[in-house]
Parts: C-alpha cells; structure tokens; sequence
C-alpha cells in the first residue's frame, strides 16, 4: 500500500476565486494584486511579500471575521480542479491511502471534512502545530501515514514548500505543473529532483 498525501492549494483547489476575493477585500484592482503576487512567485518571495506590498498586516486581515466567517470565503466544492475527485477516488479504490495535508487552517479543514471526500484523512498546519516546509510538518505526516517515508507519495505544486523538505526526510515527491507556483517552479533546476513534474492528478494513474 502507498500514501498519496496531497497539498491543497493550486494541487487539488484551484485558489482563483480566492485570491481575488483577497484582491477585492483589500481594494486592490484584480489585474494589479495577480500581478505583484506573479512578481513575488518569480523571484522565490513569500506570498504574505505581496500583501506588505500594499500596506496590510495579514495577520490581522486574516483575523477579522467580519468577512472570514462567510461560507464563501473558504473552499467551496466548484474549486476543485475536475481531476481530483476522479484520481482521489481511484487511488482509494486500488487500495491505496489517500490523504489531505496542506497549511491550511482549522476551519479550512473543516471546510474539507464537510465535503466528504474520498480520502482516508484530511490534516492541516494549525492542527499539527507545524506549517511547510519544516521537517515537524513532514514528521507529523510520516507519523499519521504509519507507513515508511519511502511508501508515501506527497503531491504538490512547491519546490520550496513541497518538493525539497519531503525528499529530505525520503518521502517520495511528485511536483505538479499548475497555477502559478507549478508553473514557475517547474521550471526551477530543483524540480528535476522530483520523483516525476505532472500536468495532472490523472498522471498518478
């Protein structure tokens, strides 16, 4: 049996809707904050460069619950890229273990739990106490797979954040080539460390 454990972000949800919704609450024209964020992806910066870019502490942004506690303001089923539900169904019917774990935060999770997704377990960074890319988060996801580092599979679409830190600790790596960390990353000369670059969840097939 292998573990496929997965990313979320741009690996199984497509976060546009999302990011543009961070765009229209910080009053930041759409064109203009993709734009600073593609700057910041490129040159290997944080995604919390973009919003100090434009004068907002994300710290707070993201406690005011006045527009977080919205259902639209998490993941909702339409996100999902079209191959996900497919491939997640499929590797658990093959028999293998299918697992979510991501640095997203409870209510994300909770989000995720709600939706009843064919996989086995769903974890988040503020569950584990531990964000990408340290070695506590790919600890914790050795610890809850049960398995050998070298029998799970984690799927994301960071070199940084997903790539490297996995291979490091022998846990098999798959970089997929979509949104804008995949599509930049993939170009990186660390993602060739990767087990396979992909285009689709369907390549795991």
């Amino acid at each position: 049996m292998v573990v496929y454990a997965f990313d979320v972000g741009e690996t199984l949800v497509d976060e546009s809707r999302l990011w543009l919704r961070y765009a229209h609450q910080i009053g930041v024209p759409p064109l203009t904050f993709i734009g600073v964020l593609g700057a910041a992806i490129a040159e290997g910066r944080d995604q919390r460069d973009v919003f100090q870019h434009f004068d907002v502490d994300l710290d707070r942004f993201e406690a005011n619950l006045a527009w977080r506690n919205r259902p639209e303001d998490v993941i909702l089923p339409d996100d999902f890229y079209p191959d996900v539900i497919p491939t997640l169904e499929t590797l658990q019917r093959v028999g293998h273990r299918v697992v979510v774990a991501g640095n997203q935060n409870k209510r994300t999770s909770h989000a995720l739990d709600a939706m009843n997704l064919p996989v086995d377990l769903i974890r988040g960074a503020e569950q584990w106490g531990a964000r990408k890319p340290t070695r506590r988060f790919f600890r914790r996801l050795i610890r809850e797979a049960a398995v050998p580092p070298g029998d799970i599979v984690y799927v994301g679409d960071r070199v940084d954040h997903d790539i490297l830190p996995a291979l490091d600790l022998g846990i098999r790596a798959v970089l997929i080539r979509r949104g804008p960390w995949g599509h930049v990353h993939a170009s990186w000369p660390d993602a060739a460390r990767a087990d396979a670059v992909i285009g689709s969840l369907r390549a795991l097939l």
